[in-house]
């Protein structure tokens, strides 16, 4: 009887404001109730501008991720250092981002964000070297504005019932970024083939580059290459201007902006002591990981092949990108983030071992045809660079979307989401800073390729933090079983544990709400609310979820709203599509610990 009696017609009715968090009201708030959804050229004003958004990210997108493919084999040492400082400067910015987003609002910080990236395309029109490293710190920062931007934009114009959708559309439309850039890259650079590359195919090699990447400092004009970033700049800049065409939100069909307490210094601070706790440790490795393995497959893979080759080869990628976007997180909803893992990891390696043994075949060909290893053009068989840039792509899906998941699920308990979320492209920018500064160690004397010697060096090191990252999420999930989220929790329960798993059923504990370490909520709502996500970040963090639950029980105090934690319940492991639903006991009690009015167990399956 309670499963039908006493929901709550306004979502966000009575939602806890966290000290020193941030806020946001569902759509269906009172204000806002009987008015009629807000529309653009007759189509949902929210949807509309997701759509918008997503295209304008594509545009950019392509700009930028077409010229971070191409630029090691371009523009050699250069290319590589200035991506570096790019990754630099956003894990700084980072930290403020979020900040400045808020003070300027999410169409502005979009513009110009987007504007930083157009701007570092094009200064390698006419590449003037300060200019190109200055133009490299500055889109470091707008990226951090933009991307914290889009969280924004899509808080904004989506709400439970749509927010899956949304950002599936979203991201699938984003991912085909890779696939127009390189494509034209390609023809382009094949039309000037004859005119910048002619000795390609000599059998005699050219003198040695000079070494140090910052000469010459004036490069001007150069012909195909010019005008390739130049169509770049000109996509670049169309995406920028969409974001100009982004309506105020519709809270009524999506979520009211987020009220911020805190100062910036008190978000950062915040942020870095989130950095410390332990659960976060066991997860700077495979952030990081994310940022290592961009590395790998956006230069190192790349700049083995011929120039006029990538483009081609790295659209495949981004359509195994796309593809991923559907299906990878699919996956790991239906099979837990641990097998996951375990897939995109057999990705990641047969990746790497089909780029070794492609780029082993290549330089053969090139040295018994040519009379040097670098790559050539008229190389016959890219068979293995098709098949590992596919693999790349799943890998990289499967491990982003793992780190996402963790993110928006894992640290929802405990207020820390926006600084899990801060940390986590913080050291993906890092990871990838540091392997880009170094890339121009492990390449051949004065070229811009690498020996095998050199790539296998570039394998290990990948493989060395792909293991630490596989590790250390391991010992995230069992820190997270083995331990409560606020120590207060588990005190009294010292020879207890938080759950525990037998033949594929995970039975867990108790749990109830915590807010900034004192057990409760200000409403029995409230509580409910805090304990269901409670339980749902542990049965996340052992590779179940809140859709696999098949029994709950609820206990309340005499003094609880019973009506409004059933509310809270279904709104966590019930829907319409699944079935069976799960089983539900609730039992009234005299008292609960720690003065709680709503404690939650379940058993549900891996």
């Amino acid at each position: 009887a309670y499963s039908s009696m006493g929901r709550r017609e306004e979502d966000g009715a009575g939602e806890l404001l966290l000290p020193g968090n941030t806020r946001s009201v569902n759509s269906t708030d009172e204000s806002t109730s009987g008015e009629k959804p807000l529309t653009t050229f007759g189509i949902d004003r929210n949807f509309a501008n997701v759509l918008n958004g997503a295209f304008g990210f594509l545009l950019v997108f392509t700009a930028f991720q077409t010229t971070q493919m191409l630029a090691a084999s371009i523009i050699g040492d250069l290319g590589t250092i200035s991506i570096g400082l790019i990754y630099v400067c956003f894990a700084v910015g980072g930290f403020a981002a979020p900040a400045a987003a808020r003070a300027i609002g999410h169409k502005k910080g979009l513009f110009f964000g987007a504007l930083a990236y157009v701007v570092f395309v094009a200064s390698l029109v006419d590449i003037y070297v300060p200019i190109t490293l200055i133009c490299s710190a500055i889109i470091g920062f707008g990226a951090a504005l933009l991307w914290c931007s889009q969280g924004i934009l899509m808080t904004q114009c989506t709400n439970n019932t749509n927010k899956t959708k949304y950002n599936s559309m979203f991201w699938g439309i984003f991912n085909l970024c890779v696939i127009p850039g390189n494509i034209a890259g390609h023809f382009i650079l094949m039309h000037g083939e004859t005119d910048d590359d002619a000795h390609s195919n000599s059998t005699t090699t050219p003198a040695p580059k000079a070494k140090n990447p910052f000469e010459p400092m004036v490069r001007g004009w150069q012909s195909t290459n010019s005008i390739l970033f130049l169509v770049l700049t000109i996509c670049g800049f169309c995406g920028a201007c969409l974001f100009l065409l982004i309506q105020p939100s519709d809270p009524k069909t999506g979520t009211k902006a987020e009220i911020e307490s805190r100062s910036v210094m008190t978000q950062i601070k915040a942020t870095i002591q989130t950095t410390y706790q332990p659960r976060m440790l066991c997860l700077l490795p495979i952030f990081t990981f994310t940022g290592v393995q961009m590395t790998m497959w956006a230069t190192w893979f790349t700049r083995q092949m011929y120039k006029t080759e990538i483009g081609l080869v790295m659209s495949c990628f981004g359509l195994a990108e796309f593809v991923g976007g559907f299906t990878v997180g699919r996956f790991i909803e239906t099979y837990g983030r641990n097998p996951g893992l375990v897939l995109g990891s057999i990705c990641g390696i047969l990746a790497m071992a089909l780029t070794y043994l492609g780029s082993t075949d290549l330089q053969n060909y090139c040295e018994t045809h040519h009379g040097h290893p670098r790559p050539c053009k008229n190389y016959p068989d890219y068979g293995m660079f098709y098949v590992a840039a596919i693999l790349y792509g799943f890998a990289d899906c499967t491990f982003q979307s793992a780190a996402a998941a963790i993110c928006a699920k894992s640290f929802q308990a405990t207020g820390n989401t926006a600084d899990a979320w801060a940390l986590f492209r913080t050291f993906q920018a890092a990871g990838a800073a540091a392997c880009f500064f170094v890339s121009p160690i492990f390449v051949a004397s004065g070229e811009s390729y690498s020996t095998q010697d050199q790539l296998l060096v570039e394998i290990i090191i990948t493989t060395i933090v792909g293991v630490a990252a596989l590790f250390g999420h391991w010992l995230f999930c069992t820190y997270s079983v083995g331990n409560a989220i606020d120590p207060a929790d588990a005190a009294p329960f010292n020879h207890s544990s938080r759950a525990v798993v037998v033949d594929r059923t995970v039975y867990t504990s108790a749990m109830g709400g915590t807010t900034d370490g004192k057990l409760g909520g200000h409403t029995t709502s409230d509580e409910a609310q805090l304990a269901c996500e409670a339980v749902t970040e542990l049965l996340d963090s052992v590779g179940s979820g809140a859709d696999k639950v098949i029994k709950a029980t609820i206990y309340t105090t005499p003094d609880a709203d019973v009506d409004a934690v059933i509310a809270e319940y279904e709104s966590h492991f019930t829907g319409p599509n699944r079935a069976p639903q799960p089983v539900l006991s609730v039992a009234m009690v005299a008292q609960l610990p720690f003065g709680r009015r709503v404690q939650i167990d379940v058993v549900a399956t891996l």
